[in-house]
């Protein structure tokens, strides 16, 4: 029980040392989790462009229909 609340929480809390470790040990210096945070800013970014190059084409083919009607 305290495990699931602990992850419902955010995950802030450790119901062991184990867990502790292992959410540790990936990320145990600074420029570590530097590189980390910049990955998925940057792969955040990805996502944007490629949702705004659809969004844009989906527009475009919907300005296309309205213009033949």
């Amino acid at each position: 029980m305290k495990r699931q609340q602990a992850k419902e929480e955010g995950g802030t809390k450790y119901t062991t040392n184990k867990e502790k470790w292992a959410s540790i040990s990936n990320d145990f210096y600074k420029f570590q989790i530097k590189e980390v945070k910049k990955q998925q800013l940057e792969d955040l970014r990805k996502g944007f462009e490629e949702d705004r190059r659809r969004l844009a084409k989906m527009l475009e083919k919907k300005q296309e229909k309205e213009r033949k009607q």
